[in-house]
């Protein structure tokens, strides 16, 4: 896959980000900011990484790396890095989370940067024929492994995820291991004694190996010329276009400006296999690549195989002569050269005086393009209808820092912490009623650029981008001028050392994925790669020597680009402009200097310079600091609660035949309220914990209190956030101050609040341990904003005027996505317009009030109505007394009197069969037309489906159609065993999902391999929970040309698994060994269990304990036959409704 990242995050939350960044921890526990729908956030670097300043000299042998300062941070201990005499350098870490699998990656630096102007694309089309025509990949399918490339500007990276040992006989069934690798496996240390498996490890490094020796084949060519082809239409959305104007205007002065990885088309279908071979053989060298191994793996083993496997390759003759980053800096960088917006070089960064720009070294014009020195003509606008709404992009380019040193360290540690209190300044202390509706600022090394790119990417209704403006470029620059408060700086100093102690107690079971993303990321950037402990101790050092001053100067650093939006003072030096400026407009370039409100109109590019310049003249204040509480609720008010509500709860009634030490440590209780409780203790993520409280009802109880009253009810407690006698702002900072994120939800089925928290105090320490705060831990807190929720909560009226804000713009976003279009038209037919289904409308939304969205949540949020479940790092006994104390003494009565009726409860999907047809019988086809200057295409193929627990509307159980099934082509009843099997609660899941892993790959196989129709098709086969009845939906991408014809190509898909090619054995045990894995990797996580704990005692929902005790074993009883039968049963191909949507210039 191309990839192109969209800077940007979200909308806001009831909590924000309190420090984005850790420097030395592998994952970040740190809350993050939720996105809007098609953007991700840039990856952020949460290590301060490898081992020496240069990744070069990183990837020597030991003996060959340089001697280091007496400040030196300290290498992970457990790393091994090498290099073998062809040059190929590898990193090799034991991880064992999970235990029993390991990751390879391949990193070939060679991306889109690296082609000739006749090469646009020709990474990204290599990467699909390398890897995709691999038969030696081929060989990984079937054993639980999964395999994947991308290529992005600066590399090309191929992997593959795998068990350590799998079960030889899929393997030696579709070719047996031959020759040397055939020897590896009989003598690799470790494998005696694993009767019948095969190890992995082999196998997956020799997949990778192929890559480096690939056959570009004309076939191969040709059908990935087509999948390339194909995901070049299906990435091509308004987001996508929104980055590339951000990319082209961030990086005018060189390459990358012109170099998507995406290619060109009319190049990409020029090529022949001989111009792709030369792009190979100059490219694909073992000197140009690294090798990274990360898992349960003995290090002298991999040492050991990659020596055995890859020393025959020889180097290649290629050398880049031109100076530019990726040689005077990092091999790992593409080959350009930035302009950067400093005065001077940072200290601890060396490059050549042509690669460096300042107030005395301007830019070789050899090795770079200077941008032009004026304000107006660095910023750039983006017009387009499509748009969905105003945003506005600020850019700042400064050289990568290698954190090698303490002292380096340090400074990277005042960076995250001044760019975390600028970023909730913004997203809370300016949030009583601002004119934007997201904002994030950050700064991230990004190695896929070369640069550490500093960013602003705002985004606002359209008519009121002025205000939006000159309230962000006047938040920064008083932050620039006056820096942090006193409060400010312990508080995110808190932060930071209670994140680093959570991941020091995490330790080793930091998983192989973060753990190898890291590892890469180190070693383009040139930091140094710590341990846990290693990096809690540099974490705790620099902590305790950082000052006010300290801070506030790397503030000013960090936003003196804005302070160059307006003329220095009198002898003052001018301060550098930004690297580039990007507004986007959602209308024509046509309209500009329509009004579109009272003294507002389309912005022109004079019109957004003009309000920079105003914006950044204004007279700056020093800004008031907001008191935060240590505690919400106090020991006496909790005291007085108990005695005024005495808490009472009893065991959860376990189902027949299963007994309380057969609950895999789970705890049930149902309080006397009402309030039914789920509570597990799971060690694997240390210190953290996630709490899930669910109210059932979601959307569909609105028809009781109106269309989209739910909706907006559960959007208006996120954008609000004030209980108890505590303000907003007050309730958001001692949420971030105990590192809470909270995610609120409102679905058709349920209104959920998704909790992570630590379980200690916000200076780290545990509960009973003396620690520097009065503060309570991230456990108690979350059950006092948990409790607050359901007994507390004040409804603010601006919070209800951004909830209905937001949902406008969704509505507009919606209508202006071709997706979007598609869904809501395919909902619409299949629903018969239920409105409770489909898009909330701006009528629907006008029509609500506040007390009207109240009432209709304070409906759901009752405690006889509510489920709480947790799983975490901590005791159960003290959980158990905090969820009383604090949950147990919520009034019953608070709420029961506006207690909704439950008939007709569980509700039944409305699916409108007779909207499946059209006057003549035949399957009904809607067409979607959207405008667009660009085409794409997709298509849907939808009907009716079970729910996840295999219930139909009114109640019909799949199992009952597959029971029939049965009897028809068996004439015989169905065998005891198997009526035993359907009848546990799980059964239906499980079966559906392996039919919907089935099924994908088939997809996958006709109608991208052999038909060359799509880049990506699949299917989901139900969604809901308690909703009997639901859609299954197989969607695919194409050209509008091919639209049909892939369309058609699914229904093929399902006739010839009917007909012609059934599914077979090892279709199941691939399959199965997905799920397990899938389940065994997820196990790790406390959100997992929260998904497999929640609803266990919910009303309606046919779910117990056995649907978390018994997932193993379900999905290995599940036979073959049992998924031929309810493939039969389901009548996927019988008639479903298609959808053929296309945006075009014209129609």
């Amino acid at each position: 896959m191309a990839r192109l990242g969209v800077r940007g995050a979200a909308a806001a939350l009831l909590v924000v980000a309190a420090a984005a960044l850790i420097p030395g921890a592998p994952r970040s526990t740190m809350p993050k900011r939720r996105m809007p729908v098609g953007l991700r956030a840039r990856p952020q670097l949460l290590v301060m990484r490898d081992g020496d300043a240069s990744p070069l000299r990183a990837s020597m042998a030991p003996a060959e790396a340089p001697a280091t300062k007496a400040d030196a941070l300290p290498l992970h201990p457990k790393v091994k890095l090498g290099r073998l005499d062809n040059g190929l350098a590898y990193a090799i870490l034991p991880n064992k989370s999970p235990p029993g699998r390991f990751e390879v990656h391949l990193e070939v630096f060679a991306g889109s940067a690296n082609e000739l102007d006749e090469q646009q694309g020709m990474a990204h089309i290599l990467e699909h024929i390398a890897y995709m025509g691999s038969r030696k990949r081929e060989r990984l399918f079937g054993t639980g492994s999964q395999t994947n490339a991308y290529t992005d500007f600066h590399h090309t990276v191929f992997y593959a995820a795998c068990p350590t040992y799998a079960q030889s006989g899929p393997i030696g069934a579709s070719g047996a291991a031959s020759g040397p690798l055939r020897s590896m496996l009989k003598n690799l240390r470790g494998t005696r004694g694993e009767e019948g498996k095969t190890p992995m490890l082999p196998l997956a490094l020799d997949a990778v190996l192929d890559v480096l020796e690939a056959r570009v084949e004309k076939s191969r060519l040709e059908q990935e010329r087509a999948a390339v082809l194909s995901e070049m239409q299906m990435v091509n959305t308004m987001e996508y276009r929104v980055e590339c104007q951000i990319l082209g205007s961030l990086h005018e002065e060189n390459i990358l400006s012109q170099r998507f990885p995406i290619g060109k088309e009319h190049l990409i279908r020029s090529w022949t296999t001989d111009d792709v071979k030369k792009y190979h053989k100059t490219h694909y060298r073992p000197d140009n690549a690294m090798l990274y191994v990360v898992g349960d793996v003995i290090p002298s083993d991999a040492e050991a195989l990659i020596q055995s496997l890859f020393s025959h390759l020889e180097p290649g003759e290629a050398k880049d002569s031109k100076l530019t980053l990726k040689s005077a800096q990092s091999k790992h960088f593409p080959p350009v050269v930035h302009e950067w917006t400093v005065r001077d070089l940072p200290t601890g960064v060396d490059l050549p005086r042509p690669l460096i720009n300042s107030a005395r070294v301007k830019p070789d014009a050899a090795v770079l393009t200077p941008k032009p020195d004026s304000l107006s003509e660095r910023t750039k606008m983006f017009y387009h209808e499509l748009l969905q709404g105003f945003s506005f992009h600020l850019f700042a380019k400064r050289p990568v820092e290698p954190v090698t040193t303490e002292a380096a360290f340090k400074r990277a540690i005042a960076k995250r912490v001044a760019i975390a209190a600028l970023q909730i300044r913004l997203n809370v202390n300016a949030r009583s009623d601002p004119p934007f509706t997201y904002v994030e600022f950050n700064q991230l090394d990004s190695p896929r650029e070369g640069a550490s790119v500093c960013s602003l990417d705002m985004m606002a209704e359209p008519s009121r981008w002025q205000e939006a403006i000159t309230m962000i470029i006047y938040e920064i620059r008083r932050f620039a001028l006056f820096g942090l408060t006193q409060g400010e700086l312990d508080r995110y100093l808190s932060a930071m050392i209670a994140d680093s102690a959570q991941i020091r107690a995490q330790g080793d079971r930091i998983s192989n994925a973060d753990q190898l993303q890291f590892l890469m990321e180190t070693m383009a950037c040139g930091h140094t790669f710590m341990d846990p402990e290693q990096s809690h101790l540099a974490t705790e050092a620099a902590v305790r020597s950082i000052t006010l001053a300290d801070i506030n100067d790397v503030a000013n650093e960090i936003c003196e680009h804005f302070l160059g939006l307006c003329a220095p003072g009198p002898g003052a030096p001018a301060p550098p402009l930004p690297a580039s400026i990007v507004a986007c407009v959602p209308s024509t370039e046509g309209n500009v200097g329509v009004e579109i409100a009272p003294g507002v109109v389309i912005p022109s590019k004079d019109d957004i310079v003009r309000v920079i310049r105003d914006a950044a003249s204004l007279q700056v204040e020093e800004q008031e600091e907001v008191v935060v509480p240590d505690t919400l609720i106090t020991k006496e008010d909790l005291a007085g609660l108990a005695a005024a509500n005495p808490p009472q709860s009893k065991a959860a009634v376990l189902p027949a035949g299963v007994e309380e030490e057969e609950c895999d440590g789970v705890e049930m209780r149902v309080f006397g309220n009402g309030l039914k409780v789920n509570f597990r203790r799971c060690e694997h993520e240390s210190q953290r914990g996630h709490l899930r409280l669910q109210v059932p009802g979601g959307r569909n109880a609105e028809d009781v209190h109106g269309i989209a009253s739910v909706l907006v009810g559960a959007r208006t407690m996120q954008e609000g956030g004030a209980v108890l006698d505590f303000a907003r702002e007050q309730v958001e900072l001692f949420c971030i101050d105990h590192l809470l994120m909270v995610e609120i939800m409102a679905t058709e089925e349920a209104v959920t609040f998704d909790f992570t928290f630590p379980t200690t105090r916000p200076d780290g320490s545990l509960e009973g341990e003396g620690g520097a705060t009065n503060a309570v831990t991230g456990l108690e807190a979350v059950l006092q904003i948990t409790r607050c929720i359901l007994d507390g909560y004040i409804w603010e009226e601006d919070a209800f005027r951004r909830a209905c804000q937001g949902f406008n713009q969704a509505y507009e976003a919606s209508s202006k996505s071709l997706e979007g279009a598609a869904t809501e038209a395919l909902a619409g037919e299949l629903t018969g317009q239920d409105k409770r289904f489909l898009t909330a409308t701006p009528e629907d939304i006008s029509a609500l009030s506040l007390e009207q969205v109240r009432e209709a949540m304070l409906a759901l949020l009752r405690p006889d109505n509510a489920e709480v479940t947790v799983s975490g790092d901590f005791a159960p006994g003290h959980l158990e007394g905090l969820l009383q104390g604090y949950l147990g003494t919520i009034p019953a009565a608070a709420a029961a009197a506006q207690a909704p009726a439950k008939a007709n409860y569980p509700p039944s999907f409305p699916f409108a069969s007779d909207a499946a047809v059209d006057a003549e019988g035949v399957a009904k086809t809607i067409n979607v037309y959207l405008p667009d200057s660009e085409e794409r295409a997709m298509a849907y193929v939808a009907g009716l489906s079970p729910n996840k627990w295999g219930f139909l509307p009114g109640g019909e159980k799949i199992t009952d159609r597959m029971a029939e099934v049965f009897r028809a082509q068996e004439r015989r009843e169905l065998d005891a065993a198997s009526v035993e099997r359907w009848e546990h609660p799980l059964f239906a899941q499980t079966a559906l999902a392996l039919l919907q892993e089935c099924i994908n790959r088939r997809l996958f196989s006709h109608v991208r391999e052999t038909r060359r129709l799509t880049y990506d098709a699949n299917a989901q086969l139900c969604q809901f929970d308690a909703i009997q009845g639901s859609l299954f939906l197989f969607s695919v991408t194409s050209s509008p040309d091919k639209v049909e014809a892939a369309r058609d190509a699914v229904i093929e898909t399902l006739n010839i698994m009917s007909d012609y090619y059934p599914i077979s054995e090892d279709n199941m045990q691939s399959a199965k060994r997905v799920l397990l894995g899938r389940h065994a990797a997820d196990s790790r996580t406390n959100r997992y269990w929260v998904d497999l704990m929640t609803g266990i005692q919910c009303d309606g929902v046919p779910k117990d304990i056995r649907c978390v005790t018994d997932v193993e074993d379900i999905i290995t009883s599940v036979t073959l036959r049992d998924v031929k039968l309810l493939f039969d049963a389901l009548q996927l191909k019988d008639r479903p409704v298609s959808v053929l949507a296309v945006s075009s210039p014209q129609a």
